[in-house]
């Protein structure tokens, strides 16, 4: 199985990175959003120098709403506060008509094109952690009820359920960390929120364009964590070799009580395909807390190789949490007890059921 680990916060030191590779990792993944790219270049050059054999990936953000740079400052939101939404383009001037309110506005990155003709009843903030119900709308201002309370950031997650992604660009900061990534020999670009293979297409063509003027290349991955996604999986996969799964994302685009129908319907299509299938999020969240893997985790784990994932992304766990070396080792000895025993017993692929 192979074993990816997030750095964060708690892993970005070189001690920190040592004891990650030690726990058993065999690959890491820099999210291009959390971490400055000075830290990257420092991270990248310890892990080449020191550690050749593991690979390094690098996350870029993809077509993801986010709370937009154009928020300076950070708010926070109470329970039951009422605020606004509205799209990039007209935040400045909402800004100056509700100068004399006390309503927060928060920008999102896109244009309003993108969300007319769209019933918004909810907004979820960090991978559907936190929601906020709509109370009203008029076009692009879109006034909310926080459910919880949440501080707000540029840059911070959003998800906006049944978004038309296809007419969105890729980012300009994609293209921009893409060269990055490449310039300073990052193995792997991971493409986020990618619903198509005509998404993938569109990328291939700015990263030929990069690697004909720089003479560099980068093997590329695609991210999937929208509906979209897991309909177009077959299609995607003819544009990749490796398909992660961000159950994150999926959990608030798609509904977390349809989670495990998604994963389960991927593992169905790239049956026997040769593709690379890994699933990212919420593998060791219970390490993190406790120091020990729940039952349903274990459980999630087998169910997940016995139906062919190859592979397992820890994001939180490593990133934020003092016990990423002790979810690693966890998960490493379940990978290889669950691997024996389905080997040796040669348990058959549930995937393969009508």
């Amino acid at each position: 199985m192979y074993i990816v680990a997030t750095l964060g916060p708690k892993t970005i030191s070189d001690n920190a990175i040592q004891k990650l590779i030690g726990a058993g990792i065999e690959a890491f993944r820099i999210n291009m959003s959390h971490i400055s790219k000075d830290n990257i270049k420092r991270i990248v050059g310890f892990i080449k120098s020191n550690y050749p054999d593991v690979k390094i990936i690098g996350d870029i953000t993809g077509k993801k709403v986010r709370v937009s740079e154009k928020l300076k400052d950070g708010f926070k939101i109470t329970k039951g506060e009422e605020v606004i939404f509205t799209v990039e383009d007209q935040y400045d001037k909402l800004k100056k008509q509700l100068v004399d309110s006390k309503l927060k506005i928060i920008p999102l990155n896109i244009k309003q094109a993108i969300i007319e003709g769209l019933e918004i009843n909810d907004i979820y903030i960090k991978d559907g952690r936190y929601r906020l119900a709509v109370m009203g709308r008029k076009g692009s201002v879109i006034q909310c009820r926080a459910d919880s309370t949440i501080y707000i950031t540029k840059g911070k997650s959003c998800t906006i359920k049944s978004i038309d992604r296809s007419n969105m660009d890729i980012p300009d900061r994609d293209i921009e960390d893409i060269e990055f990534l490449m310039k300073n020999d990052v193995d792997i670009v991971l493409l986020s929120f990618i619903s198509s293979a005509e998404d993938i297409r569109k990328y291939k063509e700015k990263i030929n364009a990069i690697s004909s003027r720089i003479n560099k290349s980068i093997e590329i991955w695609a991210k999937v964590e929208t509906k979209d996604g897991v309909k177009n999986i077959l299609d995607i996969c003819s544009e990749t070799d490796t398909i992660v799964f961000g159950r994150g994302d999926m959990s608030a685009e798609g509904g977390i009580l349809n989670l495990p129908l998604y994963q389960w319907e991927i593992c169905r299509s790239l049956h026997k395909s040769g593709k690379m299938f890994i699933v990212a999020t919420n593998i060791m969240d219970n390490v993190s807390l406790k120091g020990r893997p729940s039952t349903s985790e274990l459980n999630d784990i087998f169910t997940m190789m016995k139906n062919g994932v190859n592979g397992f992304m820890l994001t939180s766990e490593t990133s934020v949490s003092t016990n990423g070396p002790l979810a690693v080792r966890y998960l490493c000895k379940a990978c290889n007890r669950y691997s024996n025993i389905l080997n040796k017993r040669k348990i058959k692929n549930d995937v393969r059921r009508k």
